[in-house]
């Protein structure tokens, strides 16, 4: 599987469908790396964090429209070295770090303007803001108590089938009110009929 990491056995910045994604302009972006970075001959939480936020600015820095990114915390890992995943990274530094992430990523968009924004005395417009959210898979599927083995497969790392609906559950619960949210706005601004809509 793929990697934020920019220099591992798999980056996701390698992968021409991250190229098709940025092409794609998204509304809306879910991420779902981390667990392959997790892999005792990737691990570097350190660059791990910066190359994710840099991953997140490469969508977020898009004005038309600004996405709004979802990063999910990875599900814990059932079986310690499966597929070389370390289980107490997954479940305790790749948490921090992607909640992190999130944060950090966002700010790197909304501090300049805000700053900017301050020194003109006024607001920033809400459409040029950055926003990110965490999805906590990790705590769906188990957390540190691994309660939800029947959700995983064999590796003890993929969700089984079971374990996808969950998932997919999960990300359709957390996005739907910022898609209510999208679709409102652009109705709202289809309905607005412009002074002079000839240019005349």
């Amino acid at each position: 599987g793929a990697t934020a990491k920019k220099f591992s056995d798999q980056p996701y910045w390698d992968e021409r469908r991250y190229e098709e994604a940025r092409q794609w302009r998204p509304h809306f972006v879910v991420s779902t790396l981390g667990t392959n970075d997790a892999k005792e001959s990737n691990w570097d939480c350190e660059v791990f964090t910066k190359d994710y936020i840099d991953l997140c600015f490469d969508f977020l820095e898009r004005l038309s429209p600004r996405p709004v990114t979802f990063l999910v915390a990875p599900p814990p890992v059932y079986e310690d070295g499966s597929l070389d995943i370390q289980q107490s990274v997954v479940a305790d530094e790749l948490q921090r770090a992607v909640a992190r992430v999130a944060e950090d990523a966002a700010g790197k968009i909304n501090g300049p303007l805000e700053e900017q924004a301050k020194r003109a005395r006024q607001q920033v417009p809400a459409e040029m803001l950055a926003h990110t959210r965490v999805i906590d898979a990790f705590s769906a599927f188990g957390g540190t108590a691994l309660r939800r083995r029947g959700y995983v497969a064999e590796d003890g790392v993929h969700p089984n089938e079971r374990g996808t609906r969950l998932l997919a559950t999960l990300v359709l619960a957390e996005t739907r009110r910022e898609v209510a949210l999208c679709l409102r706005r652009q109705a709202d601004a289809a309905s607005v009929v412009p002074d002079n809509p000839l240019g005349l």
